[in-house]
């Protein structure tokens, strides 16, 4: 997994430009004025603070990352019913998922960037045959046909 600190976008609520952290996680912002709140993202990564509110010039405002755990589920269906046994596949080398007699599966995933799900089962084809998700695109269904 990539560095949490680095590249991370910090944002200012007045509307200043953003700024990118440097590889060692540090960042500089000059002429904020007023009641400024300050937060930092970076995808795959939740931050603690979410955010840091100042009225004055302050230094060594310090963020603690943690890796994001999201939750995925689907469907996967033949002719409206359920499909058990398919393997749900993700590109990031995560194990796969399987779906339940009811086609039903879930994975919980630490993702950083886009991941491509993929159903597989001998003796069908699906459709979609694989989706890419964002981080904000939870729920993946595909419907199944018998070759």
């Amino acid at each position: 997994m990539d560095d949490p600190y680095k590249n991370a976008t910090i944002s200012f609520s007045n509307g200043d430009t953003p700024v990118k952290s440097k590889s060692d996680g540090s960042w500089y912002k000059t002429g904020l004025g007023g009641t400024v709140t300050i937060t930092v993202q970076k995808t795959g990564y939740t931050f603690t603070p979410e955010d840091y509110t100042v009225t004055s010039e302050r230094n060594n405002l310090n963020f603690k990352s943690a890796e994001k755990e999201i939750s995925l589920s689907g469907t996967v269906t033949i002719s409206g019913s359920g499909l058990a046994d398919v393997s749900i596949r993700f590109n990031n080398g995560a194990d796969s998922a399987i779906t339940d007699s009811n086609g039903n599966w879930s994975k919980s995933l630490i993702i950083e960037e886009a991941v491509v799900v993929t159903p597989n089962k001998t003796g069908y084809t699906f459709d979609p045959t694989d989706q890419t998700l964002n981080g904000s695109d939870f729920n993946v269904d595909f419907e199944a046909t018998a070759n």
